[in-house]
Parts: C-alpha cells; structure tokens; sequence
C-alpha cells in the first residue's frame, strides 16, 4: 500500500511541476501581448490560451481531489493515480504546442479614417447618409446599394460612412474604389473609323457587331483586372502575404480572415456587375455590411443588394448655399445673386461640378461673372448617364484656364496612377524638364492656381496632390486630341507588353505601378521622339537591356523610383535627361562608371545601396537639386580623397538632401571636408544635412552665408543619429545672429526645439517614428501648426519618453492631441507650459488625462479663447479624473476660461501650488 501512495504521489508532483511551468508560460505570453501596443495574439495563441485555461480548471478539481486520495480504495486509488499521469502528460503537451506556437501578430485597426467633406450642413446628403447608417441596425439587410449621377456626392456619404461611430465599432472597415481599367484605353478606335466609313448597310451592321463585340471583350479584361487590383487592395488592408498565390487561393485567405469578423466593405464607384466572392467577400452570418456605390440603379440591383438609396443632387438652396461657400469671401459680392442660381441649375446641382466651377469664378473679377456665366451656359451636351455631360461641363472649366502651361501641367498629371499621390515637386520638376513651365517658382505658382480652380486637390498633411478620377478621365481624352503630347499611358493597367510600334509612336509613356506585370523591357527601340518615361513602383523589374536607352536621346524625364533595377546600362549616355529619380532602388549599390548627363538638373538617388558620394556626380554641372542617402556601411571605403571637390562642382546647386544611415564610416571619414564645401555653395536656398557634431554645425553657421537669405530653409541632425532617432529641424527666417541657431534644432537625440518652422502641421509630420525617443520637446512661433500631435489612424504609443513641452507663440493651435491615445503615450510627461496660443480652445480630453499620471507642473497664458482645461467626456462624467503626481497649477490671462473641468472635481493629491491671474470668469477651480 505504501508503494502505490508513492506511485499517486509522485504522479501527483510531476503534474503539478507541469501545471506550473505551463501557467508561468502562459502568464510570460500574456505581459508580452499586454505589453506589446503595435500587435495582438494571434488565433493560434489565443486558442493556446483557452486551453491552458482550461486545464487549470482541471487541475484544481485533481488537486482539491488529491488529499482524499489515501481513504480512496485500491482500484479508486489507481485509476485516481491513472488521472493524474494523463494530466501530467496532456500538461506537458500543451508546453510543448506553446513552445511552437506564433504569440503576435500585426495589429490591423479597425478603420483607416480618410479625409471626407463635411456634410451636416447639406440636409440632402445628411439625410441619405443617416438612412444608410440605420441598415447598420438591421440583420436583415446585408448589402445596400447607393446610385446616383456621377457628381452627386456618393463619393462624400462613402468617406463619411468609412469614418462614422457606427463603422467604429465593427472588426474591420474597409474602403476602396472599383478601379476604372476602362479608361486606360486612350487610343482611337480603329473599328469605329471603319463602321463610319462603311456605305454598305449591310457591312455597317456587321462593323457594329464587331465593335460591339469588341467592347464586351474589352470590358471583361478590363473588370478582370479590376478585380485584380481589388483582391490586392483588399489583402494589404488585411495584411495577408498573398505573394506566389493564385485568384482562387487569394480570395480564400480573404474569406478566411473575415469569416470571423464582424466587417464593412465600402466599395465605391462600381461601374459594372461583379461577383463579391469572386475577390473573396462572402457573406458570414456576423452581421457585416457591404455597401455599393455606382452611377446604375441595375448594377446595384445586379449584385443582390437588400436595400438601395438614390442619392439626388441638391436642392436649389443647398447647391447655392455649396457656390457660396466654395467661393470664399467673393460670395458676399452683389454679383453673386445674379449668377449663383443660373450656375448651380448649369451644374445640374452636382456638388462636384459646383466645387470645380466655382474655382473659376473664384478667379475671375466678379465684374466679368456675367460674361463667364454666358461662356459656360454654351457648353451644353447631354447623354442618357450623365458622364458625358459632366466630362463636357468640366472641359469648360479646363478651357477656361487662361494660359497654355497652365493647361499642360493639369494634362501631364493624368500621367500619373489613377487615385495615387502626386508630389508637387516631382510634378513641377518634371514639367519644367518638358519645357511646360519656365522654372521651379513659376511651376509652384502654377500649382497653387490649378488648385484654387478645383482642377486639383492639396492633401496638406502629406503635401502632395489628387487628381479626381473625372477630371483624370477628361484630361486623358484631352491629351488624346493634342497631336504633341501623344500620352500612352498604362498606369496600374497593364494587360500586356507594349508593342515596339506602341513605344515608337508615343512622346510620353507612364507603365508605372504595373507591380509584377511589367518585369522586363525590349531590347532595343526606337524612340527618337520620347521625352517623358515613367517606369516607377514596378517590383518586378530587375534589369534595363544595354541598349535599351539608345534611341532616347530627346528622353527628358526617367522615373524609376521603386523598381529592383540592379544596374544601369554603362555608358549611360542621355543627352537630353533633366530629370533623373533611382530612389528607393533598394538593389542598386552604384552608379555606371560612365555617365553622359551634362543637362540633368535634378537626381534623386536616396533610398539605393549607394554608401558613398558617387564621382560621376562631378561631372553633372548644371544639377539644380541633388537628393542622395547613404546605406549602412560599416567598412572602411579608403576612398575619401577622390570625392573631394565633388559637392563643390555643383556650383548651380539651389537644393542639396543628404541622408546617412547609423555606422556608415566613410561619412564619418569625409563629412567635414564635405561640411566645408557645402558652406561654400553660394545658391542653396534648401539644405538637409547630417553634421557630425555640434562644432562641425558652429563651423558651418560661421562660413556659410547662406542665413543672410530670409527664404532659406533647412532641416539639419547633429551629432551621432540614428534613423529611428533623427532630427528634426526649422526655418532660417530673420535670423540674427547665426550662433543662436543651435537653439533652433535638434542638438542631441532627445531634444527637439522647433522656432519659427514653416510647413509642419503638426510634430507627427516628421514621423511618429523620428519624434518617439523626445524627452524635451520646445515649439516656438510656428504659425502653421494646427495640433502638437495627429495621432489618426495610429494604434502605437507616442512620446513615450517626453518629459517636458513648452510650447509659446503658435497662433494657429487647435490642439495639443488628435485622435486616438494610445495606453503608454505622454506616460513619463512631467512639464507641460502653454502660452500665447490665441486660437487654441481645447487642451486635454478625459483620455488624455488618463496618460497624464506623472504630470507634476501645468501653466497656461494668455490663451483668449479657453472655456474648459478638460473638454467634456462622452460618458457624461460618470468617470473620475485624476492628476496623482500635480504638484503647481499655474492659469493666467485666460479671459473665457469658466471651469477646469464641468462634469466632476478634477483629483490632485499632490498639489502644492496654486496660481490663478486674470481668469475673471472662473469662479469654481474644482479642484479635490
């Protein structure tokens, strides 16, 4: 008997050895996701979790089992002791599972907000938007359908529903638009000649048939690469690796993940019939929700939708209300009331059409809106779907530009992807290249005007420009009826290669964005005319023929920016290239030993393998802008001589970008000798620059005399850097004495000091990941910062180091925080110093003061326009707030201010010291 107590006894210790191991496991995987902001457990990990779970159930009913086990008979004793070995062994299996199991994941946020108009002041649309976001209340309505004419506003309710309350509180919102692969062809129609110039009835019909034909092939390539691009959209949302796969076995991964999940699809201007499962979309019995945009009421219906909104355009009142508003200040002149309702009724009431028109009439004299009223009530032509008669309206618009290079550098920009982002300097760089514009500033001014028409839309955050996909449209038929442009352009709509006669024939091609359908070029060409090439964002492509550059030597602009090009061709001889991009060529590691380039104005080589300053560069004289970047490179180079004198060739120089990566030695070996000739280029009007320390940048303030130009701007690091832990810097306006502009930059690695910058919205637009390492933080007379931090769209901690902000003289203020707040954000924030933020009417919500815990010293000045230090909380203050660690309050010359906080006393257990000045309106602090 004591034998057998041995034996249930050592069974019961080695389960309990188990048990614990597998629960400290367990408790070591649950603090890494607890802990871990940027991702989440995966299915596989969370299942583990479960059952490790329920095995400790188990194995406490054993353990409260066990001291009875004596009293126990000899065959209840031994399948007791039996009990205990299997759980023993289930325990260590389920170790051994954990060990091989995948904890995290990358965290995909539910909604990815997108900039949407407002729409609350537009009864007509608010209405449509509510109906559509009640469905969402509604188990028996999967799919809703939206029609209306193009330009009505669908495109606006989409955004809105994308970042509505309702969307919010689903799994996943995803948002994307039906590409239009229909509008790639921009050719003339052969068939069409050939019915037209047919005089047999007979063979006309036969013409007809085959052109009819001919468009219903067509259209099916054109919705199959369509779907293409959907099922790639769709995955990257999803963060699924789909790279090898099949159609079939994409849209299973797609169906997989979502099958779960509680989902909105938001699928915008669909423009025929396609099946939702044939790109993975399958309904999941979870209450999910799609919801289709399109111009046809029958392809709604097509694609069994269980309930439809039309969407009208606006009511008389509300469409001139729209004129009015997108007019500005000119809606108040006199002669708006005898052309406003003439206007909208011409733009059919679309708000499109009214925000791209009024542009116009924005721009003109209001003396002459009359006469242009009469030009535009010309330009009539209709057809049975609106698209032609909106196109014709807004050729109106385009034609009533006043200059051709105006015209020429709003056609060049439907070069570009259809949906993507345009950089507004590639955009004027390229156009001066083409000789569309006469130089930088001029094509700045240019842009600014195309904006202010509506023909352009100005993303601020990210400065770049959009194109609207109608005007995109237009502008590629436009350029079809200019003999001199001759556009080819297959931008994200490759289906097969280019014909030789293809490239040939054409001035201007773009194959940009063709991702793995474009991995090779022809050998050789001949293309004596081509002056435009964009090739950029193509990843299969590896290798330029040697030849293949021959015959371009009217070739003006090449864009390669993001393909896996190893080398170019050598000699890489362009006679007439002005503009040359290789960045983000994270495979090339250097340049051809000969290069022919002695026009080339702008080369931009950041992002490459290049690791040191190439010598070719010596011999481009007439370089206006130089960006470079220099990989990791942690071998001596013993080259440094021969790059000597390089940057000081460049004597036309105006904007010079030089990036380093951490450990690359050749820098650290030639960086003041490079420091020296920067100094000595009298033309920069912009320098990005990496100084070595804080006295190499002392020496270059005291020899350059590039400060003495109020226009200069420049974005310097000092000292040792890394690239996640970087810069970043300000404007050299109106400086006096240039020794004190060591104040104005980032002087080690943790201190940003940002006086006088121009460009930045907010801190977040020098990237969350080069400010997160900031322990103090200063923003001076920035008179363009909206919000301290923009935190939209972002789930990771920010400014988890910064102790101390001060922030004075930023007049545009609107904020210290929007968005989202990450757990662990501000968490170590001590000093916060507000003052002379005259627009500024918010400070903290009660989210914010949740991260706030060790704040010990708050001060706000002579900031008019505060009513609350904390706005009101959603929960209708149900909840307490605390300061634990608030030591000294200090509020002065706040003349609106009535309450810290309206909802409940504001906890501090630490104050110490009160002071209140000139807060007149205050009369409780509420303080506990």
């Amino acid at each position: 008997m004591n034998e057998f107590v041995k034996y249930t006894e050592t069974n019961y210790r080695k389960m309990e050895g188990a048990a614990q191991i597998l629960y400290g496991t367990r408790n070591d995987v649950l603090n890494k996701i607890n802990k871990d902001k940027e991702n989440e457990p995966t299915q596989q990990c969370q299942a583990w979790i479960d059952k490790v779970n329920q095995l400790e159930k188990a194995v406490k009913i054993l353990e409260s089992e066990y001291p009875t086990a004596e009293k126990k008979s000899f065959r209840e004793g031994f399948e007791f002791s039996k009990v205990l070995e299997k759980m023993h062994d289930e325990l260590q299996s389920c170790l051994d599972q954990g060990s091989k199991i995948q904890v995290l994941v990358e965290r995909i946020p539910p909604i990815i907000r997108v900039p949407a108009p407002k729409i609350e002041d537009k009864s007509s649309l608010y209405t449509v938007f509510t109906k559509m976001t009640d469905y969402f209340e509604d188990e028996n309505v999967e799919r809703i359908g939206l029609w209306g004419t193009v330009g009505v506003g669908k495109t606006a309710i989409m955004k809105n529903l994308n970042n509505s309350e309702q969307a919010n509180a689903l799994d996943i919102v995803i948002f994307a638009t039906l590409p239009d692969e229909m509008n790639q062809e921009n050719s003339k129609d052969e068939m069409n000649k050939e019915k037209l110039n047919c005089e047999n009835e007979e063979l006309k019909l036969k013409a007809l048939e085959l052109e009819k034909e001919k468009l219903r092939e067509l259209k099916l390539k054109a919705l199959e690469l369509a779907k293409e691009k959907l099922r790639q959209e769709i995955a990257g949302r999803l963060k699924l690796k789909i790279e090898g796969m099949t159609k079939s076995e994409i849209n299973f991964r797609i169906s997989e993940e979502l099958k779960d999940k509680k989902y909105l699809f938001l699928l915008d201007d669909v423009w025929d019939i396609l099946d939702l499962d044939d790109i993975g979309i399958c309904s999941n019995k979870k209450d999910s929700k799609v919801i289709l945009a399109s111009r046809k009421q029958n392809i709604c219906w097509g694609m069994d939708i269980d309930a439809i909104e039309e969407l009208k355009p606006l009511p008389i009142k509300e469409a001139v209300a729209l004129f009015k508003e997108k007019l500005g200040t000119k809606g108040k002149h006199l002669e708006f009331r005898g052309v406003a309702e003439p206007v909208v009724k011409q733009c059919s009431c679309l708000p499109l059409l009214i925000e791209k028109v009024a542009g116009f009439f924005k721009q003109k004299d209001s003396k002459n809106w009359r006469k242009l009223l009469e030009k535009f009530q010309t330009w009539d032509y209709y057809d049975v779907d609106g698209m032609v008669e909106v196109l014709n309206k807004f050729r109106f618009c385009f034609e009533e530009l006043d200059r051709e290079d105006k015209k020429l550098c709003f056609l060049y920009c439907a070069l570009h992807t259809e949906g993507y982002e345009i950089s507004t300097n590639h955009l004027v760089e390229c156009c001066k290249a083409e000789k569309f514009i006469l130089d930088v500033a001029s094509g700045h001014l240019i842009v600014g005007d195309l904006i202010d028409a509506s023909l352009l839309e100005k993303d601020e955050k990210k400065k770049c420009l959009k194109m609207n996909k109608v005007l995109r449209n237009m502008a590629l038929k436009i350029s079809s009826e200019w003999e001199d442009l001759k556009f080819l352009v297959k931008a994200g709509g490759l289906e097969e290669l280019l014909s030789d006669k293809q490239w040939e024939e054409a001035k201007r091609i773009s194959l940009m964005d063709n991702s793995h359908r474009l991995s090779s070029l022809p050998e050789k060409l001949n293309c004596i005319n081509l002056s435009t090439l964009f090739l950029q964002r193509n990843l299969a492509l590896t290798a330029i023929p040697d030849k293949f550059f021959e015959s371009m030597q009217k070739l003006r602009v090449l864009d390669l920016h993001g393909t896996r090009v190893k080398k170019l061709p050598s000699p890489f001889c362009l006679e007439g290239l002005e503009v040359l991009y290789l960045s983000c060529c994270d495979q090339l590691l250097e340049l051809p030993s000969e290069m022919i380039l002695q026009n080339l104005e702008v080369l931009d080589i950041r992002g490459t393998g290049i690791y040191c300053l190439p010598i070719q560069i010596r011999q481009m004289k007439k370089l206006r802008c130089l960006r470079m970047s220099f990989s990791r490179y942690d071998v001596e180079s013993g080259k440094e001589e021969e790059h000597q004198g390089v940057i000081s060739n460049l004597s036309l120089l105006e904007e010079l970008v030089i990036e380093v990566k951490a450990q690359n030695r050749w820098w650290n070996n030639v960086v003041k000798h490079i420091t020296r000739e920067v100094s000595r280029l009298t033309k920069l009007t912009s320098l990005s620059f990496c100084f070595h320390d804080v006295e190499s940048f002392k020496s270059f303030v005291h020899n350059t005399e590039l400060w003495q130009d109020p226009n200069f701007t420049f974005q310097f690091c000092v000292g040792q850097h890394d690239s996640t832990r970087c810069l970043k810097s300000a404007n050299g306006e109106n400086i006096d004495n240039a020794i004190t502009i060591s104040r104005l930059i980032v002087v080690s690695n943790d201190t940003l000091e940002l006086i006088g910058h121009k460009g930045a919205l907010s801190l977040s637009d020098f990237g969350i990941e080069n400010i997160n390492e900031l322990k103090c933080c200063i923003i001076e007379g920035c008179n363009e910062i909206l919000t301290v931090i923009d935190a939209r769209g972002t789930m990771e901690s920010v400014l988890t180091r910064l102790e101390r902000i001060y922030i004075s003289n930023v007049p545009m203020l609107e904020s210290i925080w929007e968005g989202h707040i990450p757990d662990g954000s501000l968490a170590q924030l001590t000093v916060l110093c507000l003052s002379e933020c005259s627009k500024l009417t918010k400070i903290f919500s009660p989210a914010m003061i949740k991260q706030l815990s060790k704040l010990q010293h708050l001060q706000i000045e002579d900031c008019p326009e505060i009513e609350q230090i904390i706005v009101e909380s959603e929960n209708n203050g149900s909840e307490p707030l605390e300061l634990p660690s608030l030591t000294e309050l200090v509020l002065r010359d706040l003349p609106k201010l009535t309450s810290i906080w309206k909802e409940n006393p504001l906890s501090c257990p630490s104050l110490r010291a009160t002071k209140i000045i000139n807060c007149d309106k205050l009369k409780s602090v509420l303080i506990a």
